[in-house]
């Protein structure tokens, strides 16, 4: 059974990475060549969808001229950041940044800002608005 699941797996998983590709490739050849140059080389821990959604939502970000930096917060193994630079304008910004190592157990400041971050974001999905974590952070500091 177990070995059944992950072909399975292994089948959905490739068809859905081509089939990301090919909805890419329709309107980015490049965009297409640079996420499977990040994935063939191993430098990304996300799979096809999701560097596609990532290249899309840098896409949209200029499409409707919102101003900023973009950032990478974690950039790992670099594969992510390259796909923000592929899509973005080239004067945009954009910031990279990691801990190159372990990162440290919170602090007892920081455990009670997420705690105070996680309220926030719960009270304004009652009110139908989705913030994340990360954004309630931004809107705090």
């Amino acid at each position: 059974m177990q070995i059944t699941n992950r072909i399975n797996h292994f089948i959905k998983k490739h068809f859905l990475d081509r089939y990301y590709l090919h909805q890419l490739n329709k309107k980015h050849p490049q965009a297409t060549e640079i996420i499977k140059y990040v994935r063939n080389n191993n430098l990304t821990y996300l799979d096809y969808s999701a560097l596609f959604d990532l290249y899309q939502a840098i896409e949209e970000i200029e499409a409707n001229n919102t101003s900023g930096t973009l950032i990478e917060a974690g950039c790992a193994l670099g594969g992510s950041a390259i796909v923000m630079t592929a899509a973005k304008s080239r004067p945009r910004s954009l910031a990279i940044y990691d801990t190159f190592g372990t990162i440290p157990p919170p602090s007892e400041k920081m455990r009670s800002i997420v705690k105070i971050v996680m309220m926030r974001s719960l009270k304004e999905r009652r009110k139908g608005l989705v913030v994340t974590p990360i954004m309630a952070i931004c809107l705090i500091c």
